[in-house]
This record gives structure tokens, sequence and C-alpha cells, in this order.
């Protein structure tokens, strides 16, 4: 054991800190993978699907906002108490021929319910705006005028049809978005549910598969940005 007795509390916070942001920033196995997946498909942007498909997509800086998010999905995994639900299911979407099978792990199953459901953090002033964001249409489509929005209307979707194509009974599709800041209260946790859609998981492969023929014989360059698009933004495309 070392001798600590000559350091100062600078120090000694100093080294702790250090010692914690290294472990917090560890690579995970979510970290190592260079597939795309579900949560790829519905990104609006044509340019960085195209990199992600091509594993060129640059790694973004770290932040505490998807690690927490991981740590309250470990959490829920650990302490889930009904028996009809099921949580971090492997299941697999679909396939981009030349590329591969398109996979993902479904957040929850609900057997009795016939539904999936994935976990989102979000700040109070997103969940409220991702409320307003949707009708479902009187023919049980669903209209959508949120980016963001859209892409996880994408992606629980085809973690439904993921689910669908392990054997399991599917329905609905719901987005549960856990309340991040504010005052804390779990009142302000929300689910959007929605009629599950085949339709928009096809055709979301089908644009995965014209951008990756598109960039396997021109490269990334000639794909457009979306204004919307952080990493579009912060790389200076636009």
């Amino acid at each position: 054991m070392a001798d600590t007795r000559n350091l100062t509390a600078n120090n000694i916070a100093a080294i702790v800190r250090e010692q914690v942001i290294a472990t917090i920033t560890a690579e995970d196995e979510r970290d190592k993978q260079k597939r795309i997946g579900p949560s790829d498909l519905g990104d609006t942007c044509e340019y960085c699907l195209g990199s992600r498909l091509l594993g060129q997509l640059a790694k973004r800086e770290f932040s505490v906002y998807p690690w927490l998010g991981t740590a309250v999905h470990l959490w829920l995994e650990n302490n889930e108490k009904n028996p009809q639900v099921t949580n971090e299911q492997r299941v697999e979407v679909g396939e981009i021929p030349g590329y591969g099978r398109i996979r993902g792990t479904l957040d929850r199953y609900d057997a009795e319910h016939a539904l999936v459901g994935d976990y989102k953090l979000l700040g109070n002033d997103r969940i409220k705006a991702m409320k307003k964001a949707y009708i479902i249409n009187a023919d049980g489509t669903v209209t959508i005028h949120d980016e963001r929005l859209w892409q996880y209307y994408v992606q629980i979707n085809a973690y439904g049809v993921g689910a669908r194509r392990a054997g399991y009974d599917v329905d609905w599709v719901t987005l549960i978005l856990i309340p991040r800041g504010g005052s804390g209260s779990i009142n302000n946790l929300e689910v959007l549910a929605f009629p599950i859609n085949e339709d928009v998981v096809d055709e979301a492969l089908a644009r995965a598969q014209a951008i990756y023929d598109y960039v396997q014989e021109f490269g990334t360059e000639g794909l457009e940005s979306d204004p919307a698009c952080y990493a579009c933004s912060a790389a200076g495309r636009w």
C-alpha cells in the first residue's frame, strides 16, 4: 500500500478524478460495435449512414449522456420484476446484401401485451417536444414532424420486426421516454405507443441498401448531409 500521508487534498482529488473518468470512459461492447444496427436505419443523414456502412464515421467525443443511458438500461434489466417482460434480447432485423445482417438488442418485450419497448433517457423539454411531434392517423399510419423522433420510430419498428422474426407476437411498439434533469419527478416519464409498421422497416432497409451500393462504387462525397445532423455540423460539412 502506498504511503499517501504526504499528499495534499488536491493530489487525492486529482487521482480519484482520473481513476473515475478512466472507468466511465472505458470502451464497452457497444463502443466496439463497427456494423450498423436498428438505431442507424432511420438516420436522415445520407452521408453519416453511408460513412457508417463503410466503417468510416469518426467516433464522437465522449459524452456522459449515452453513458447515463447505458447505466439506466442495465439497472432496468437487473431490476425487472414482471415475469411477462423479457429484457435485452438479441434480434435480427434483416439483411443488406453485400453488407450483412442487421442485428440489435431489444430493450423490452412484454408478452402479455404483445409489445416491444425501447428506453430513451431525455431532457424534459425534449420529451414534451416529442409528445407533440406525431399524429396517429385513422388508418393506423403515423405522421411524424421531428427527425429525431422519426429515427426512433424506425428503430423501434425494426426491433418489432426482429422480435417477430424471433417468433414473438408483436402488435405494438413503444418508446419509453425517461426524464433526465428538471425536477427529477418520475411523473414526467412518457410512453409513445404506435401500431407496428413493417413497411417502414422494409423502406429503411431498401434505402440503406441503395446507399451501401452507392458508396461501394463512389464513396461518400456525393451523399447529402442532413442540415439538422449534429455530426456533420461539428465536422464543418455545411
